[in-house]
C-alpha cells in the first residue's frame, strides 16, 4: 500500500474534528486513582482512541468506535505514583530544555540569579510557553509514555458484577442474582439488619446481562491492540512519525516491525539505534577486579549500512500500515454516517406514510357524513392540508 501522506492528513483531520483534543490527561488520570470508572477522554491529544472504555452497547462494541471516549479507570485503582507523574508531565525538548506540561500547554521555565533592587542574590525564574516546533516532540513524548502506561497495566473490566439499571448483579455457577432484603424478617430485634436472600434474573434480564458480559470479555481481550491501534493513528495522523520512532511498546503489541532495535541480516546479532544516526549494541569487558561491565561498541561502516535499510525498511512499514489503520477508521466514520441518514430517510418516510394515511382516513369519514350535504346540491369542502417532514414542505 503506497503511503499518501496528504491523503492520511486530510482523513485523519475528518477523524479528529469529531474527537476528543484533551490529550493524555484522560488516560493518565486513571493512573491517578481519580475516577472510580466509566469513560474518560481522548488520550492521543487527538482523535484517534475510539470507545476503548468498553461500550455497553454489544460484543466487539468497541472495535467500531472511531473516535470519543478512552479507556475508563480501572475501578479508582492507583497504577501510578506522583513519580511517573511528574516524569510523565516534564519532557525534554529537541532544544535541550525541559518543559512541563499543564491542562494543554508546555511552558519552559528558566532560573537565574538576579541582583537586580536587592545588595543581596535572588533566584528568579522566567516561564515561556513552548515553541511551536517544539510541541509534537512534546506531545511525541508525553502520548507514548502514558501508552506505554496503559499497555503495561492492561484494565480488565468486572465480567462477573455488573450494575444494571441502579441493580447490582452477580454471575455464579452460570447464573445471574440480585440480593433482596425482607424488611420483615431480622436478626435483631430493633429490625436493623434485614435478612437478605439471593433472587435470580429473569430470562430478559439474564440475556442482557449475558450480552453485557460478551462485551465487556471481547474489550478485556483486545484492550491492548486498541490501544497500540489507536496511538498508531496519532502517531502517523499528527506527524509523529517525522519527530521520533514508533514507540517500541506499540509496535510489540501489534507485531510490527521495530524502529529502534534492529537484527543485522549478515550476522544476528541486535543493534540499538542511538540517537545520532548510528547503532551501538553493549559488549561486557571485564575490570581488574574481574568485574564485567557493559560498555558501548559503535556499528562498523558495513554494519550500518545493513542495518540502516533493515530500519529504513521497518519505518515505510509502519507507515502504510499507520495508513491503513486511519484510512480503515476514516471508511467506518462514513459508512456510520451513510447508515444514520438512511435510518433519517426511512423515518422521514414512515412519518410520511402515516400522515398520508390518517389524511386519507379523514377524507373517507369527511366523505360519508357528508353524504346527506351532497344529495341536497351542496359541494362538500375538500381543503388539502400541508405537513412538514424533516425540512421538506408538502401538500398532500
Amino acid at each position: 500500500m503506497a503511503v499518501d501522506a496528504y491523503q492520511t492528513g486530510k482523513e485523519y483531520a475528518v477523524l479528529g474534528a469529531k474527537g476528543n483534543a484533551a490529550g493524555a490527561d484522560a488516560l493518565l488520570r486513571q493512573y491517578e486513582g481519580r475516577t472510580a470508572g466509566g469513560i474518560l477522554g481522548g488520550i492521543g491529544a487527538g482523535a484517534a482512541y475510539g470507545a476503548l472504555a468498553g461500550s455497553e452497547t454489544g460484543p466487539g462494541a468497541i472495535a467500531t468506535g472511531i473516535v470519543g471516549g478512552v479507556v475508563g479507570a480501572f475501578a479508582g485503582e492507583k497504577l501510578a505514583n506522583k513519580i511517573t507523574e511528574y516524569k510523565v508531565d516534564h519532557q525534554t525538548g529537541s532544544d535541550g530544555r525541559t518543559y512541563s506540561y499543564d491542562d494543554g500547554q508546555w511552558t519552559g521555565t528558566e532560573r537565574h540569579i538576579d541582583w537586580k533592587g536587592s545588595w543581596l542574590p535572588r533566584l528568579a525564574s522566567n516561564t515561556a510557553a513552548a515553541a511551536d516546533g517544539q510541541r509534537p516532540v512534546l506531545d511525541y513524548k508525553r502520548t507514548a509514555a502514558v501508552t506505554e502506561l496503559a499497555l503495561a497495566h492492561p484494565r480488565q473490566q468486572d465480567t462477573r458484577n455488573i450494575t444494571l439499571d441502579g441493580t447490582e448483579w452477580h454471575a455464579s455457577h452460570g447464573t445471574w442474582t440480585k440480593q433482596v432484603y425482607d424488611d420483615s424478617v431480622s436478626i435483631d430485634t430493633l429490625g436493623a439488619f434485614p435478612v437478605s436472600q439471593r433472587q435470580p434474573a429473569d430470562a430478559r434480564t439474564a440475556t442482557t446481562l449475558d450480552r453485557l458480559t460478551a462485551n465487556r470479555q471481547y474489550n478485556n481481550d483486545h484492550y491492548g491492540e486498541d490501544v497500540a491501534k489507536a496511538y498508531v493513528m496519532d502517531h502517523y495522523g499528527r506527524g509523529w512519525n517525522r519527530v521520533g520512532p514508533l514507540p517500541d511498546a506499540v509496535a510489540s503489541e501489534l507485531h510490527r516491525p521495530s524502529e529502534t532495535n534492529v537484527k543485522d541480516p549478515a550476522t544476528g546479532q541486535s543493534w540499538t539505534v542511538d540517537g545520532h544516526g548510528g547503532f551501538s549494541r553493549n559488549t561486557y569487558v571485564p575490570t581488574m577486579g574481574g568485574v564485567l561491565i557493559a560498555a558501548p561498541v559503535p556499528a562498523d561502516p558495513a554494519e550500518t549500512a545493513r542495518l540502516d535499510k533493515v530500519r529504513n525498511d521497518a519505518v515505510r512499514s509502519n507507515a502504510a500500515y499507520g495508513a491503513q489503520v486511519i484510512h480503515e477508521a476514516y471508511k467506518e466514520t462514513q459508512n456510520q454516517g451513510r447508515a444514520e441518514a438512511q435510518d433519517q430517510h426511512a423515518a422521514a418516510a414512515n412519518l410520511w406514510t402515516s400522515v398520508s394515511q390518517r389524511h386519507l382516513a379523514a377524507q373517507e369519514q369527511q366523505r360519508r357524513t357528508s353524504m346527506p350535504d351532497q344529495q341536497a346540491g351542496q359541494a362538500p369542502a375538500a381543503q388539502m392540508p400541508t405537513v412538514q417532514v424533516q425540512g421538506l414542505r408538502r401538500g398532500l
